[in-house]
């Protein structure tokens, strides 16, 4: 297996990445590409909520929180064009939905993100081209509802043993030891932006992980933070973020935890890998986007790290 780093115009904010898995045959000498899956994260986005003292609400914001922004278009139509050309002597030029299909959650940003993809890594040629004033064409973006969704969905719900180890996680000696040096910073946290410190304390609820997102979301767009928020309170809060995602799937128990989450996906690419490799199945590319994807692989994922992680990851068999 190699792990290889996405080039620079790739690195999609607010914590994206990109994990495309490639199957070939084992012989180095006679080596053919026969399958991928690429699964991505949604492109820049606004901020999914506020704080109770946030300067800014939601009609500030173009389409409101949760929404991909034109920075998040511009990203995914470069990644579906990084694409386009990577598997050029691979993937048709034109779409054909025999060998192609792509799959996104229930969320506008994700939705619109695979539709950017799509404009990149598809656009119309000859007998495709329906609007020669438009390079564009409509390619279906198959969706699960949100209830029913147990692939791309992140928390899965509904499951006792990943809540049991969670609260495990919580009040281990591994936890404990990381965020007890933030008790205080919490304090002030919590009275500057108006949450309850009991629920800041919770790190999987997400609200201090909310916090920390739409102060770089609010950042990075050039609006006004608050003037508490000084360099050093958005470092430490970034830090409890990663703690937060960490809380998840790291310090405690983490293959059991990974597994029960992304391990659901896991078994869906699998499959399509095996069924790619024993059969003259027509497919060659499936495509997942999402809100949050989390496949734990210690060889291709740091949680300690304070960039997005963007891999290409590829699987020889």
């Amino acid at each position: 297996m190699g792990v290889i780093q996405l080039p620079n115009p790739f690195r999609i904010l607010c914590f994206s990445f990109h994990a495309i898995l490639v199957l070939l045959q084992q012989s180095t000498a006679e080596r053919e590409l026969k399958f991928v899956v690429v699964v991505f994260r949604h492109g820049d986005r606004t901020p999914v909520v506020n704080f109770p003292t946030d300067l800014h609400k939601e009609s500030e914001w173009p389409q409101g929180f949760g929404q991909l922004t034109k920075t998040g278009m511009q990203q995914l139509f470069e990644l579906g064009q990084y694409t386009r050309e990577r598997y050029s002597n691979f993937l048709n030029s034109t779409y054909n939905r025999q060998e192609f299909y792509i799959q996104s959650t229930d969320y506008d940003r994700t939705i619109m993100s695979a539709q950017s993809y799509l404009s990149g890594l598809f656009p119309p040629t000859s007998s495709q081209i329906w609007n020669p004033e438009l390079l564009w064409q409509p390619i279906p973006v198959h969706i699960l509802q949100k209830s029913t969704d147990r692939r791309l969905h992140f928390p899965l719900p509904d499951c006792p043993l990943f809540d049991e180890l969670q609260n495990e996680t919580q009040t281990s000696s591994e936890f404990q030891n990381r965020i007890l040096p933030y008790m205080d910073f919490l304090q002030t946290v919590a009275v500057n932006t108006g949450l309850e410190l009991n629920h800041l304390k919770i790190l999987d609820n997400f609200q201090l992980w909310n916090t920390y997102d739409t102060l770089h979301c609010e950042a990075i767009h050039n609006y006004t933070l608050p003037v508490w928020a000084t360099k050093d309170v958005i470092d430490k809060l970034e830090k409890l973020a990663e703690l937060s995602l960490l809380s998840l799937f790291g310090l405690y128990k983490t293959e059991e935890k990974s597994r029960l989450q992304g391990g659901v996906l896991v078994n869906v690419i699998l499959n399509s890998i095996k069924q790619a490799a024993n059969s003259s199945k027509q497919r060659k590319m499936e495509v997942y986007s999402a809100v949050s994807i989390f496949i734990y692989h210690k060889s291709c994922y740091d949680f300690t790290s304070k960039r997005p992680l963007k891999r290409i990851i590829r699987v020889f068999l």
